[in-house]
């Protein structure tokens, strides 16, 4: 039999190589290649992965960083739930929303599957380890048998850069438009186009806003 050391310590691996796949597939596929925010036919597909986040967020606090049960437990189960209500909607959407873009590559699809099996064996692993008795609802809401350090630490990693990767992704729904000059538009935006060294132009460098021109009263 595995013993509970190796379920958490793999389930811990897997939520790291998610957590990484789903911060590149972030930053690099939705907001930096296809600006998904800025485009009026993606916006319902960046929102839900927006939400997504957020629901990541709860998810890494009740699933790894507490040993919830009872109540808790369920609730946790819920937003798991949920969360897979969103990713079938995304799915669906999908297809319409990335038209215009040229559709899903080959690669985006590779990394999504990827981040799909990883938080699934995490999240299936820490499921599995739970007593019995933790799954009843008059159970305590927090076990008194606390998970590993190392898993409490990679959970609360997670659910903090989920929830920034949340709070950026609802930022970034400001939705500069492209033919704004880049000094306009949001500020980890900018910071991706640099870090991926997009060349400015002339037409895309900062420039300053020019003052309205004084309205000439007409003598008499």
């Amino acid at each position: 039999m595995v013993s509970s050391g190796v379920v958490f310590a793999t389930s811990a691996c897997c939520l790291a190589l998610f957590a990484l796949i789903g911060v590149f597939d972030g930053l690099y596929f939705h907001l930096w290649k296809f600006r998904l925010h800025e485009h009026p036919e993606s916006r319902t597909e960046h929102r839900l992965h927006t939400a997504r986040a957020f629901c990541f967020s709860a998810m890494g606090l009740l699933f790894y960083v507490v040993n919830a049960g009872g109540w808790l437990l369920w609730f946790a189960v819920t937003l798991l739930a949920a969360d897979l209500a969103l990713e079938v909607w995304d799915v669906l959407v999908e297809k319409e929303a990335r038209a215009k873009l040229g559709g899903i590559s080959s690669a985006e699809q590779v990394v999504h599957i990827l981040a799909t099996g990883f938080k699934t064996v995490s999240v299936a692993l820490v499921l599995i380890a739970k007593p019995g008795t933790l799954w009843s609802l008059g159970s305590p809401a927090f076990s008194p048998d606390p998970h590993p350090r190392y898993l409490v630490v990679a959970g609360v990693a997670f659910a903090v850069s989920t929830f920034l990767g949340g709070v950026m992704q609802w930022r970034a729904t400001a939705r500069v438009p492209r033919h704004l000059d880049r000094c306009r538009r949001p500020f980890i935006l900018r910071a991706i186009d640099w870090l991926a060294l997009i060349p400015l132009s002339a037409d895309t460098m900062c420039k300053p806003e020019s003052s309205s021109p004084v309205r000439q009263i007409p003598s008499r």
